[in-house]
């Protein structure tokens, strides 16, 4: 699977500490999150229906992410700390999140990242989250393109 290199599997993309033990529908997770339903079930674990969140994502086993080596590997995390948002008026943007403690050495792979970003589109896989839910949630992002096509 394609994916950003450079990454030093630190689990902070991983790590949901500010949300452990709340329970979520699929629907509260879509509106204030914007998870979508693949999203959710890769992320977290269910019971009847409604998703707990762990202090890290329930692939995160053992001090290493279970899908990193494998074909099953999200768009959002693949491209992590790169994130794509949706704008506002429309169109999207290419945000990288300052949380990665690796961001200055992974911000020049953008030409990797777009190979990824082809990989993906071909599935129609691509996860993207509106700018305002990022920074709700505690992401500290940077604009590092404005205007991207995703498709």
């Amino acid at each position: 699977m394609v994916k950003i290199s450079n990454c030093l599997e630190c689990n902070q993309c991983c790590n949901f500490e500010p949300y452990v033990g709340k329970v979520f529908t699929e629907q509260k997770l879509a509106k204030y999150f914007s998870f979508n339903s693949r999203l959710c079930k890769t992320f977290f674990n269910k019971i009847e229906d409604k998703y707990i969140f762990g202090r890290y994502c329930k692939q995160y086993n053992a001090g290493k992410c279970d899908l990193y080596h494998g074909d099953l590997f999200p768009f959002a995390c693949a491209i992590y700390p790169f994130i794509i948002a949706s704008k506002p008026k429309g169109g999207y943007k290419l945000v990288i999140d300052r949380n990665c403690p690796h961001w200055r050495v992974v911000v020049d792979n953008t030409d990797q990242l777009f190979d990824v970003v082809k990989k993906y589109a071909i599935n129609d896989a691509i996860d993207t989250f509106p700018e305002k839910d990022l920074i709700r949630m505690g992401y500290k992002i940077i604009t590092i393109q404005d205007d991207i096509h995703i498709t």
